[in-house]
């Protein structure tokens, strides 16, 4: 069975509703197959960002045929912003894109979603 995979399923993961309610930022790579999802890395992060290594994606690459990659992070409910991306959001969003580009991995999508499960995705605001 191939999965299609949308914006809102990731988002509605339970992996991602899991981190909603935490009081502190924590990013979710996950790699997407047609048959499922793998989580690559799931990291705590400060307020202003969360680390998405290089060689988090480097490993990848013998994959890179048959995996996108998503990454998502909550806004902790503090923030006040919901699930609207900051600038940080922005500038790593792009270096994030450049990286798999780079490297020849699809990047699917990135998202964020507040304590509420409201998400905002890149692909879906057609910055992807």
């Amino acid at each position: 069975m191939s999965i299609k995979w949308t914006p809102k399923k990731i988002a509605s993961l339970d992996a991602v509703k899991k981190i909603l309610n935490l009081p502190f930022e924590v990013g979710i790579l996950f790699g997407l197959y047609e048959n499922g999802y793998t989580i690559f890395l799931c990291k705590p992060g400060s307020f202003k960002r969360t680390e998405f290594p290089l060689r988090n994606i480097v490993k990848l690459l013998p994959e890179r045929n048959r995996v996108q990659l998503a990454y998502v992070h909550n806004h902790p409910g503090i923030l006040g912003n919901g699930c609207l991306p900051s600038g940080g959001d922005y500038f790593a969003f792009k270096q994030r894109k450049f990286l798999c580009d780079l490297l020849g991995i699809k990047l699917f999508d990135a998202i964020s979603v507040d304590n509420t499960g409201k998400y905002y995705s890149f692909k879906e605001n057609n910055l992807l």
